[in-house]
């Protein structure tokens, strides 16, 4: 099954399950923009695999840092519990190269990160304005890598190739999340860790089965999102959704 289908039947399985409470009452939806820490240690270890077994010397020039998320939410309010779905996007990338005036050499991991999923956020403490939470998250990654090493020497390409991987694992995510209501927004600050589930490596050509070899550590390769999140976000509700007021005329 290619990755494609698999991230739509993800999404209207739950979309199923949410939409049919959206009659009740009006959603809230939430954007968040924050930074997040990626660990990655299976790939840092086919870097150091790479630097080996140059002839020449090599400079890991970046190597899955913190990088800019994004994710957008929508929910119900449940007498203080909210529930809903989310959608983040990460991305991190890692580079070795090499140059000099006769010959460049780059080694490229590019991560990109499409991830699904449900949530419940629960009350903690309520004082005055402020409100902490408790957030739990849980869904799927949808993880696409691109591989491109390129080594020329002078005018001469020796080396262009890329290639395209991808991997689906699971994930749990516990926070903690401020929310202050500001008018008709509510602004907030949250924290939290992701926890990568499960061992699925990357495949290529969309065949689950064809897992790909880490040379490094003889297991499969793959990704490894765990690491912390912070962000910043703004919740707010469409007056289009009030129940009086009809969705089509």
């Amino acid at each position: 099954m290619k990755t494609i289908p698999v991230k739509l039947l993800f999404t209207f399985i739950i979309l199923f399950v949410f939409i049919p409470f959206c009659k009740s009452q009006k959603p809230w939806f939430k954007l968040e923009l924050g930074i997040g820490s990626y660990q990655m240690d299976n790939l840092k270890k086919l870097n150091s695999y790479v630097q080996e077994g140059m002839p020449f010397h090599t400079e890991v020039t970046a190597d899955f840092p913190v990088f800019p998320y994004f994710r957008a939410s929508a929910f119900l309010n449940f007498k203080g519990t909210q529930a809903g779905l989310a959608f983040s996007y990460h991305s991190t990338g890692s580079r070795v190269s090499a140059s000099d005036y006769s010959a460049e050499y780059r080694f490229d991991n590019l991560l990109k990160a499409y991830i699904p999923g449900v949530f419940v956020t629960t009350p903690l403490i309520e004082k005055t304005n402020l409100h902490l939470e408790g957030r739990l998250e849980s869904g799927a990654i949808f993880s696409n890598m691109k591989n491109i090493e390129y080594f020329s020497v002078y005018d001469s390409v020796l080396t262009n190739t890329t290639v395209k991987l991808q991997s689906i694992n699971a994930y749990v995510e516990p926070g903690l999340h401020l929310s202050y209501p500001l008018g008709a927004f509510i602004l907030g600050a949250y924290t939290g860790y992701m926890i990568q589930l499960g061992n699925k490596g990357f495949y290529i050509n969309g065949n689950l089965k064809s897992q790909v070899l880490n040379p490094a550590t003889q297991t499969v390769l793959k990704p490894g999102w765990n690491g912390f999140r912070l962000n910043i976000s703004v919740a707010f509700q469409f007056k289009s959704f009030s129940r009086k007021t009809p969705l089509l005329r």
